[in-house]
């Protein structure tokens, strides 16, 4: 016997699979006939209170069906137990009837209607799978989200090549981070019109910190520079030395040093930035980050773009003077040596290992012991 609950549990779980398709069309077969497995004789006679409890329950959800739904019952008549009426089947012809029969009727409501209104703003037959597979955040929007959506959708449909900042979008209420927020929504949505990967706006220009640490190399004396990469790689600059540094204080606390210019590397992301700089491949390079696993993960990154990388104090020596002022790596942190590090630099790797999975952030090395070791690299023949 399957009860009316259990019944409404699987109704659910088939309107959640299958609302996006009916919603945006497709669907021709009935959305559901499901089997209700009425008992045996054996079992009413064994037991008959739960048989009679389970009637009882579908002949009141049948008074809640939907116009279209219907619940079929079949006589039985039985030896030793009688002539009884049994619900048989249920059957939901619509997506509206499972709705209904969910609890999910307002909700359907509002992605039927939704789905309707991002297809003929759309407009384009590539759209109807864009909007099936987002359709579930989309109906999520409350009111105010959706009309922002909506709204935006129209305007990025019209004006493909817009050329405009996120913020300069002529929309109320929308601004980068909600752009930035709802872009899993939007560009899927817009790119099934347009054909693009983009949305057609102009995207912040990627910039580095970087600081002039020989007077003489200062352009207009400015010394502590943040500049888009794009202009940086047009700087006729030509410094001896870099020195790359992870950890932007680090990086500011750095002393003068002759024909050097320290840049600020932006972590993970930050190898195919300096890479855009010819000044810096020509340049004696040297770096200088965190000792732990995703700091040589960073190391190894730079090194594949810049080869002629060298680091300093990222080796054991440096860790066993300070292992008192290690902490925990991250639980989930690689295991695997990454590429384009020397044997001393693998060695490093092994060593937080065998000292119990640390990491030394570079920040943490006593100042004085730090600049030493940046100056003699800088003094050195590469």
């Amino acid at each position: 016997m399957i009860g009316v609950e259990a019944t409404r549990e699987k109704m659910e779980n088939r309107y959640r699979r299958r609302f996006s398709q009916w919603a945006v069309g497709g669907e021709t077969e009935p959305a559901a006939s499901v089997p209700l497995h009425p008992p045996t004789e054996a079992v009413v006679l064994q037991r008959g209170d739960e048989v009679l409890a389970w009637v009882r329950d579908w002949r009141a959800a049948e008074h809640g069906l939907s116009r279209g739904a219907q619940l079929h019952w079949e006589a039985r008549r039985w030896a030793n137990a009688g002539a009884n009426r049994v619900p048989v089947r249920l059957e939901l012809p619509t997506p509206d009837d499972v709705a209904h029969f969910a609890g999910r009727i307002v909700h359907w409501a509002t992605a039927r209607d939704r789905a309707a209104e991002l297809l003929e703003l759309l407009g384009a037959e590539e759209s109807r799978d864009a909007v099936r597979r987002r359709l579930a955040d989309v109906a999520a929007l409350d009111e105010e989200e959706y009309g922002r959506l909506r709204d935006v959708l129209t305007w990025l449909v019209a004006n493909p090549d817009a050329g405009l900042f996120p913020r300069q979008i002529p929309v109320r209420g929308v601004h980068s981070k909600w752009l930035e927020s709802h872009r899993r929504l939007v560009l899927p949505l817009v790119s099934s019109v347009t054909g693009r990967a983009d949305l057609g706006l102009r995207g912040l220009p990627q910039t580095l910190r970087l600081r002039v640490l020989d007077p003489a190399l200062a352009p207009a004396g400015l010394r502590d520079l943040t500049v888009p990469v794009e202009e940086l790689a047009r700087w006729q600059v030509a410094p001896r030395r870099a020195i790359v540094v992870e950890n932007l204080q680090s990086l500011l606390g750095l002393p003068d040093m002759g024909q050097v210019v320290a840049v600020h590397n932006p972590g993970s992301t930050g190898a195919p930035l300096l890479d855009q700089l010819p000044w810096l491949h020509a340049a004696d390079l040297i770096y200088w980050g965190d000792l732990d696993v995703e700091g040589l993960r960073i190391l190894s990154r730079v090194r594949g773009r810049l080869p002629h990388t060298r680091s300093v104090l990222t080796d054991r020596a440096t860790l066993t003077a300070h292992l008192d002022l290690t902490v925990p790596d991250h639980r989930n942190a690689p295991r695997t040596p990454p590429d384009h590090l020397t044997d001393v630099e693998r060695d490093l790797f092994s060593a937080l290992r065998e000292f119990g999975d640390v990491r030394l952030e570079q920040e943490r090395i006593p100042w004085e012991r730090a600049v030493d070791a940046l100056r003699r690299a800088a003094s050195e023949e590469p």
